[in-house]
């Protein structure tokens, strides 16, 4: 069975879902509006890694121009790194950030792997939808994002929820099927997995949204310095799994 492609009516519900909280303990966050377009992607690059010409549409006209997306499956990251929000967000940049090691190493491995998704003969493979765990939570890394749940007591129900409603939508953009999702390494995996202290909220998340055990997959962490041909593999193992 071929992957179900997006609709221009997901594409931009989930683009322009208000994902702001004022409940947020950083002040210089909890003031501001956010899209969910402003922490997502599609795994689609261009010519450089920071490219997102072939991702973004501004009407249905356009939209249609596009390559194929999909929802069937979604790529999780941790969540932003750094230790602050930008100023200046356009939508769809997350993954695709310039002079990000992690993003520039995700563009020379999932590519490769993204024909083994059933797509009609002659088209481009459809990209996957792309998002992190966390959202409007920049830490420098797992540790520090830990360290950060156990301060703001909120950030992980607030997150968990939130990512109930994004796969909500990735699940009606795949004719009600939920995705198959494939967590950027072993910490994005860990608070899925919903085994362990702290992760109750994302377990009950997607069990609402599953109904029974989702399928989760991982891979190696993009930032990772493994050899590239590494993720590939492991990807195209995957996929052939589960299609």
């Amino acid at each position: 069975m071929l992957a179900t492609t997006v609709s221009w009516e997901i594409h931009e519900e989930l683009r322009t879902l208000d994902i702001s909280d004022t409940s947020i303990s950083d002040v210089a966050i909890a003031q501001r509006k956010f899209r969910l377009g402003q922490a997502a992607s599609w795994a689609r690059w261009g010519n450089t890694t920071y490219d997102l010409a072939p991702i973004t549409a501004d009407n249905e006209d356009e939209f249609q121009s596009l390559a194929p997306m999909t929802t069937s499956v979604v790529f999780l990251g941790l969540n932003w790194g750094g230790t602050e929000v930008g100023k200046d967000i356009k939508d769809w940049q997350n993954f695709h950030a310039e002079r990000h090691g992690g993003d520039t190493r995700l563009k020379k491995s999932l590519p490769a792997a993204l024909d083994e998704i059933p797509h009609e003969q002659g088209v481009a493979a459809p990209a996957p939808y792309m998002t992190d765990v966390f959202k409007l939570a920049p830490t420098r890394d797992a540790k520090d994002l830990k360290k950060k749940a156990k301060e703001d007591h909120n950030l992980v129900q607030r997150c968990a929820d939130l990512l109930q409603t994004e796969l909500e939508i990735c699940t009606r953009g795949n004719n009600g099927v939920p995705p198959l999702l494939i967590a950027f390494g072993n910490a994005a995996y860990y608070w899925l997995s919903g085994e362990g202290n702290g992760r109750a909220p994302f377990a009950s998340a997607l069990s609402r949204v599953y109904g029974d055990t989702p399928r989760i997959e991982k891979i190696i962490h993009g930032a990772a310095p493994r050899p590239n041909a590494m993720r590939t593999e492991q990807l195209i193992s995957i996929f052939k799994k589960h299609f």
